[in-house]
């Protein structure tokens, strides 16, 4: 009977410590999307730092990017001298898989090609560009990341290039303070 007991006893404290273990190690499909990351579109020279916060469910949220990296030119293709802050939309459509779309806008100095009645310190657009795609979380702090670039008119009417690539995202590692 003592045998018996101390080999439950044993199992318990097996299971236990393997359940712990499994809660440390969490799945990247369990893994939250909120957060601060990271990231790098080598192949198009572009770096930054993005805010995914919450939307209404635990399933959809809001993107903003801080750009650490940019040409945006797009190696000279367009005569844009800055491109603003990209902001957009994320859904989780599967485990660990997360679809999106943002956009941002490069601009131009008015002097550089615009017309009044525009005031002469005013930037004015010359492409919006939106990006959309798929993200899949290979653990709680990497992504990998494949979009479409879409560079269209301000208006987005007419499209001038579209690019296709990968990226990835690392989690930043944030603590509060004490």
């Amino acid at each position: 009977m003592n045998k018996r007991r101390a080999w439950g006893m044993a199992m318990v404290a097996v299971i236990g410590t393997v359940g712990v273990v499994g809660l440390a190690r969490a799945e990247p499909s369990a893994c939250a999307r909120v957060g601060v990351w990271f990231g790098e579109a080598s192949d198009a020279g572009l770096k930054w730092l993005g805010n995914h916060t919450p939307g209404t469910n635990a399933t959809t949220g809001q993107l903003s990017f801080q750009w650490a990296q940019v040409d945006p030119s797009y190696g000279a293709k367009f005569q844009a001298y800055r491109m603003t802050s990209g902001e957009g939309v994320w859904v989780k459509v599967g485990p660990g898989t997360y679809k999106y779309t943002w956009f941002a806008y490069g601009l131009m100095p008015f002097a550089t090609g615009y017309q009044p009645p525009m005031p002469a310190t005013m930037d004015v657009p010359v492409y919006a560009l939106r990006v959309t795609g798929t993200g899949i979380m290979t653990s709680c702090d990497h992504m990998d990341i494949s979009y479409t670039a879409e560079f269209l008119t301000p208006d987005l009417t007419k499209t001038y290039y579209t690019v296709a690539g990968t990226a990835v995202e690392n989690r930043m590692p944030f603590s509060a303070a004490p």
